[in-house]
């Protein structure tokens, strides 16, 4: 699946959570995404600098609504603390979507990283929730 299909597959699970997403192409390319669980709205930053990391984002911030983590939250790359565990389940929202046609033996986690622009401080969450994935099935 490429961006622009996990993107439409994000939004439909936004809309179908109650979840107000806005993409805005006006603010400036280093301006993060942001949520706000109270009022189960997101912000996507569709002029980010990093434009392969909008479903990232995205994913990232559906995990802040769902689980009505607190204040107004902005996307960062950490691996630690709240926006670190956004960052997992990000990673565990956007793999099986990725992944969806993909057979095992045709798997890059490198690929699945480029495509989109997560950090290699994630390598590992990426590695292992791939394997996670196809064992599944």
């Amino acid at each position: 699946m490429n961006n622009d299909e996990i993107m439409t597959e994000l939004l439909k699970t936004a809309w179908d959570n109650d979840i107000l997403v806005q993409i805005d192409n006006t603010l400036s390319p280093y301006t993060p995404s942001v949520s706000n669980s109270v009022t189960r709205r997101i912000l996507i930053n569709s002029n980010w600098h990093i434009h392969r990391q909008l479903a990232y984002h995205l994913a990232h911030e559906l995990h802040h609504v769902f689980n009505h983590d607190s204040n107004i939250l902005y996307f960062t790359p950490t691996k630690h603390g709240i926006e670190g565990e956004a960052n997992y389940a990000a990673i565990e929202r956007l793999v099986p979507l990725y992944f969806r046609d993909v057979e095992p033996e045709d798997v890059s986690s490198e690929r699945f990283m480029n495509d989109l622009a997560i950090g290699n401080n994630m390598r590992d969450a990426v590695e292992n929730e791939i394997r996670y994935y196809y064992n599944q099935e």
